[in-house]
């Protein structure tokens, strides 16, 4: 019967042929199901300002340093790091200002996510992090 099993290599959820005996955690009787338990990452969200709250600090290749603002998700605040000039990732802000009012005025939404991320690690880790037998 097909099932579904999240694999960490490419981020989402994908289907196989369960043959109904033993097996583990990371089985889904649906697609819908797998995501809602395991597809919670910033993939979840392509192109959206959210997933910048996922990237660390980059300070980029280059050495023409600017003071910049990065959003921390571990501690859940905005930080000022040095950034070289070039390259980086989203997660750069040159305010304090411009940083919280991303992930501030959406603060509803950012505490959803982290709920939804951390609300059982450890269900997430021998669910969504075991391979499929």
């Amino acid at each position: 019967v097909q099932r579904w099993y999240y694999n960490e290599a490419v981020g989402t959820c994908l289907p196989f042929w369960y043959g109904g005996c033993d097996g583990n955690s990371n089985r889904f009787n649906s697609e819908k199901e797998c995501l809602q338990i395991c597809g919670v990452t910033s993939a979840s969200w392509p192109n959206s300002p959210i997933d910048a709250c996922f990237m660390k600090q980059d300070v980029g290749p280059c050495s023409d340093y600017v003071f910049s603002w990065h959003y921390d998700i571990q501690q859940n605040e905005c930080i000022h790091f040095w950034f070289g000039g070039c390259g980086g990732n989203k997660n750069r802000f040159n305010t304090q200002e411009e940083c919280e009012a991303l992930f501030f005025s959406n603060y509803t939404f950012v505490k959803c996510m982290h709920f939804l991320i951390f609300k059982n690690v450890e269900k997430l880790l021998t669910t969504c992090f075991t391979s499929v037998i």
